[in-house]
């Protein structure tokens, strides 16, 4: 099995991401003297319960929930309420940062 390739960045990308979400320094300014830095995405959803009772009646008619989700329109059971959301981090973040942090109080990246 061959290892799975992903596109780099170009220069452009690269500036939009180079400052950290959480602690605003720039990703090469820490003192772990280190390249790295990681990028998250978070994206946040919402259970759509008009699907869902409408999905589990069915389920409840023909009486599996396997042959209801085979039987029955394949419906969104949960749609994003914010779409996704990238946020840069620099390695000591990386270490430290929760994803409440993230989503209360840092600052997304620009898509």
């Amino acid at each position: 099995m061959e290892p799975r390739t992903r596109p780099g960045l170009k220069e452009s990308q690269l500036r939009k991401l180079a400052v950290c979400s959480k602690c605003g320094e720039k990703i090469m300014a820490n003192d772990l003297n280190t390249k790295m830095f990681t990028v998250v995405k978070i994206d946040t959803f919402m259970v759509d319960l008009r699907n869902l009772q409408r999905q589990d009646g069915l389920a409840l008619m023909v009486g599996s929930p396997y042959l209801a989700m085979h039987m029955g329109p394949d419906d969104d059971m949960a749609k994003s309420i914010k779409g996704e959301v990238a946020y840069s981090l620099c390695v000591k973040c990386t270490l430290s940062a929760t994803v409440a942090e993230l989503v209360e109080c840092g600052n997304p990246v620009e898509a």
